[in-house]
């Protein structure tokens, strides 16, 4: 049974995980479009701020196999 009182306590924390994983995805977004970028091709930062990003993100997907 779902106890609807639960749910509005837990509201704002949910939008506020939502808000925190959709930030994470447009950093991991800019940092990829970066890697193509003249200026930023051949950084060694960048590069491994990439390697990170791709594996803390790949930890979260759920893959359907």
């Amino acid at each position: 049974m779902a106890y609807p009182a639960m749910s509005s306590i837990y509201a704002p924390v949910l939008h506020y995980v939502e808000r925190s994983i959709h930030a994470e995805q447009i950093f991991c977004s800019i940092v990829t479009e970066m890697k193509f970028m003249p200026a930023f091709k051949d950084d060694p930062h960048l590069t491994e701020v990439h390697r990170q990003n791709y594996e803390k993100f790949y930890r979260k997907v759920k893959h359907p196999w």
